[in-house]
């Protein structure tokens, strides 16, 4: 167990003691020299589960020592640092202008009449939310997740129609070659004629 104040401390149960004249449940950590903190349960907001690999081989801390707010320390700076980095990136993205689309919604509603299926909500504000991002002059930055099934395809033809509608081109990559055959055959088949798709 991680204590918030004195570092990784392990589990020793639960046990009642009296402090003050009151009697209360505490959670017993023991740190290293045997040395044993003992938490209220009001307090247990300052304890969470150990995640630096086995428990059982959890370096514990020393109670009054130094090394945990050290390494607590060390930690907040790589965080900052870490921080500062992803915010250079995001400027230095911003400050580059990207391609705006040119949206034709004639052109673009034939193409969707093609689906064969009713869009569910999520796909809807999937597609709006690619496309809109498509017609920004910004370097776009999204990821669409979504299961097997869900209509993830579909939202990639919508944003692969607008992009060849803009005259640019557009790659299809896919872990296998069933899946290649697969995508292949739906794009040529809501193509406009078929001529934009080919292997």
């Amino acid at each position: 167990m991680v204590h918030l104040e004195h570092g990784v401390g392990r589990y020793a149960g639960m046990t009642t003691l009296e402090a003050g004249g009151i009697t209360g449940e505490y959670l017993m950590l023991t740190y290293a020299n045997d040395a044993k903190l003992y938490v209220p349960v009001s307090s247990l907001h300052l304890i969470s589960r150990y995640a630096g690999g086995a428990e059982e081989n959890a370096p514990l801390h020393k109670l009054g020592g130094d090394a945990w707010s050290r390494a607590r320390q060390k930690a907040a700076e790589k965080v900052r640092d870490v921080a500062a980095e992803l915010l250079d990136i995001y400027a230095q993205r911003a400050a580059k202008e990207g391609f705006a689309f040119k949206h034709d919604r004639e052109q673009y509603q034939l193409f969707c009449d093609s689906f064969p299926f009713e869009t569910t909500p999520d796909q809807a504000q999937a597609i709006n939310a690619v496309l809109s991002d498509m017609c920004q002059p910004l370097a776009m930055d999204r990821l669409v997740c979504g299961d097997v099934g869900f209509g993830k395809t579909e939202v990639a033809m919508r944003a692969a129609f607008l992009a060849v509608d803009n005259h640019k081109q557009v790659a299809v990559l896919v872990p296998t070659t069933l899946l290649a055959q697969q995508h292949y055959d739906n794009f040529r088949d809501r193509s406009p004629t078929g001529r934009y798709v080919s292997k």
